[in-house]
């Protein structure tokens, strides 16, 4: 067993997971700039606080993951690189979870911004 590190160097690891993804990842850069495009119009419409925190929670869950989907490709690709029925089960699930939320947030988006808009007009 490792032996446990400081916390500065947890956070440390964290961050560099975070901008590892971001270089490496093209489906989580798609979603973080959605997500920043989606922070900008709730910010011009001015939502309400807790529309606001409903956004923001969305976007970080969807960020979060696409994260854990990269993370669980990247370790069934160092199990077996060769075709695996059981790992292909294992990604295909995986990036399922991100649809499915991602579809949600889409959702979300509209249940929120839609009479907002409306409003506007």
């Amino acid at each position: 067993m490792m032996p446990k590190q400081p916390f500065i160097n947890s956070l440390s690891n964290a961050f560099v997971g975070i901008v590892e993804t971001i270089k490496t990842e093209r489906n989580f850069r798609i979603h973080l700039f959605f997500g920043t495009i989606t922070l900008a119009i709730s910010f011009i419409l001015k939502l309400h606080p807790i529309e606001l925190i409903v956004i923001v929670i969305t976007i970080g869950l969807v960020l979060a993951l696409e994260m854990i989907n990269t993370a669980i490709e990247t370790l069934s690709d160092e199990v077996d690189l060769n075709y695996n029925k059981s790992i292909k089960k294992v990604k295909d699930a995986s990036a399922g979870a991100v649809l499915i939320f991602s579809i949600f947030a889409v959702i979300v988006g509209v249940l929120i911004f839609i009479p907002k808009l409306i409003n506007l007009i």
